[in-house]
Formats: structure tokens, sequence, C-alpha cells
């Protein structure tokens, strides 16, 4: 699944049965490659998820492995529950979206502070204004 984060940002989600090392960089990397188009098309990507060409094969980069979360696993014998699953995605989505929200208030509060220096600054300036005219009387 991808999620558009906005700016720019998205999260890839990857449900997996098993995974080789660094298998969803190179995936993640690979669908990135595609969309940019400066080494993959997208219609190489089902060839490479095919899983009859090796890493070598992919022209793309692994995407760093920073901002990789890893949320949940399941056993054979856990009997995973897809609404807990779903409920692990969900707690993620709110997560970035609080994240995001606190950002975005603390941004407002930045601004609003940098508005009332400048706000300052301009009231400052006018009396200074003032007290350097002569008065009229």
């Amino acid at each position: 699944d991808l999620v558009e984060e906005g700016g720019g940002d998205a999260t890839v989600i990857v449900d997996v049965s098993g995974a080789l090392y660094k298998m969803v960089r190179n995936v993640v990397g690979a669908a990135v490659a595609a969309a940019v188009g400066d080494v993959l098309t997208p219609d190489e990507i089902p060839r490479l998820l095919a899983g009859t060409v090796r890493r070598a094969d992919n022209p793309a980069e692994a995407v760093p492995a920073h901002g990789l979360t890893l949320e949940a696993v399941y056993y054979d014998d856990d009997e995973p529950s897809w609404a807990a699953h779903d409920d692990a995605r969900r707690h993620a989505v709110l997560g970035r979206q609080r994240k995001e929200e606190s950002k975005r208030v603390e941004w407002l509060q930045q601004k609003a502070a940098s508005e009332s220096a400048a706000e300052k600054q301009d009231r400052d300036d006018v009396e200074e204004e003032e007290a350097r005219q002569p008065s009229a009387s």
C-alpha cells in the first residue's frame, strides 16, 4: 500500500510472508526509480517482482534503512488476526498524523512569535520615527 503523506512524502506499507535481506529496501528503491523514471520504467517492475531475477538484475539502488519501521511479525502458529493487523496500520497512520499536526502547531507558534516580534519592531520603528520628528506645538 502507498499512503500519500503530503509535501512529496509517502509511506509504503509492505506485507510479506517472508523477507530476504534488504528485500523491502530493494522493492521500494525499484518503485521509486520507476516513478522517477531514471533507471527503470514502471513496465519493468512486474519482471523484477516475478522472482526470476537476481538482485544484480535490478539497476535501482536500495533505499536507505533509516525511516523503515517493522510494525508487526506474525508466525504460522499465531493465526494472525487481520483486525489486529489493520489496527497496527491505523495506529501507524494516526501516529504520523499526530506527528504532522504537532509539526504544524509548532510552525504556527513560531510564525505567530515571529509576527509578534515583527509587529513589535514595526511599533518601535514608528515610535522612534515620531520621536525624531519635530513637534507642531
